[in-house]
């Protein structure tokens, strides 16, 4: 049972009672209270800032990532637009510019998190929500079509 605190004594926050985070006992586990994150044990608040890859020279991600981190960015969101990886059925390209593994590696190698945002759907001001050109040319109904 918890009690209540004395003026000018800060509870313990409350653990537990989210099913949120990583195991406890891992060297790097994310977790969660009632007040804020943990990670490692330590309190944590994560800055998170957006760079689509595919967007950018591949040789220049370093360069501008280490902008991105120097302005405090501590993850970087980006989103895995399909119509880049497969602009002809069938024919993926995962190279260049596009090398998604690339640019998680370099994150991780500039102390970056990474969320990666796969779609089908991709907001990102991706013409068609990111969904290839062929898609539109296949000849199919859509579920609001059946109704």
């Amino acid at each position: 049972m918890r009690r209540l605190s004395v003026p000018g004594e800060l509870a313990r926050p409350l653990r537990g009672h989210l099913r949120l985070g990583d195991p406890a006992h891992g060297p790097d586990a994310i977790e969660v209270n009632s007040r804020h994150l943990t990670r490692g044990g330590r309190p944590w608040f994560p800055v998170m800032g957006e760079f689509h890859y595919g967007r950018y020279p591949a040789g220049e991600w370093r360069e501008e990532l280490l902008k991105v981190r120097a302005g405090g960015v501590t993850a970087v969101s980006t989103y895995v637009f399909w119509n880049l990886h497969e602009e002809r059925r069938g024919v993926f390209d995962w190279t260049g510019d596009r090398d998604l593994r690339r640019f998680v590696m370099t994150c991780a190698e500039l102390g970056l998190d990474v969320v990666v945002r796969i779609g089908p759907w991709g907001h990102g001001e991706s013409r068609y929500g990111g969904f290839p050109d062929w898609v539109l040319a296949v000849d199919m109904r859509t579920v609001l079509e059946t109704k």
